[in-house]
């Protein structure tokens, strides 16, 4: 399971009634899946953790 897949996983389970939300935090991290697979330290310090709130 990728980074950004592991942050949507508890973004679903923490807000399951933000369907809207969900949807648009996946468009944008799917495609920031490479740079996040380039740089793991982002990972490391809970990147999108901090930038994924609705």
């Amino acid at each position: 399971m990728t980074y950004s897949e592991k942050v949507i996983a508890d973004l679903e389970a923490r807000y399951p009634e933000q369907l809207e939300f969900i949807q648009a935090a996946k468009e944008v991290l799917e495609t920031l899946q490479p740079a996040l697979d380039a740089h793991p330290e982002y990972e490391e310090a809970s990147l999108l953790e901090r930038i994924v709130e609705p």
